[in-house]
């Protein structure tokens, strides 16, 4: 099913740019699961992203500050790392690594391990890098 419910970062709220203190890989996310919820009831469990948008996001400043209480043993990879952050922060339970996705985020609701084929159920963050 093509995703058609999606929100695009414009230059400067791109998680690469963090300098500027403006982009919010948190607040996107949060508000990709708060739309989920509300037009389809219920929590997304699901993340597909590729390995540069997830070492982004770890490496983004606001990240480091909020979970600076967590403790990830060395030696784990970036993607176990980011696993472990979104279902602490936000309760999202399976990860998928896809190269595909380049500069982007799936965000969705998986039962049976699939994704559910309602669009109301999946959001995309683009524009990331």
């Amino acid at each position: 099913m093509k995703v058609t419910w999606y929100m695009t970062l414009s230059e400067g709220y791109q998680w690469k740019d963090y300098k500027n203190g403006i982009s919010d890989p948190l607040g996107n996310i949060k508000d990709a699961i708060i739309g989920i919820r509300g037009r389809f009831g219920k929590q997304p469990n699901f993340v597909k992203a590729s390995s540069k948008v997830m070492l982004t996001f770890l490496i983004h400043p606001d990240v480091i500050e909020t979970t600076s209480n967590f403790k990830s043993p060395k030696g784990y990879s970036e993607t176990l790392v980011f696993g472990a952050i979104l279902k602490s922060l936000f309760s999202i339970k399976d990860i998928e690594v896809d190269e595909k996705m380049k500069d982007r985020m799936l965000i969705a609701y998986k039962e049976n391990d699939k994704i559910y084929p309602d669009e109301k159920a999946m959001y995309e963050i683009r524009g990331i890098l």
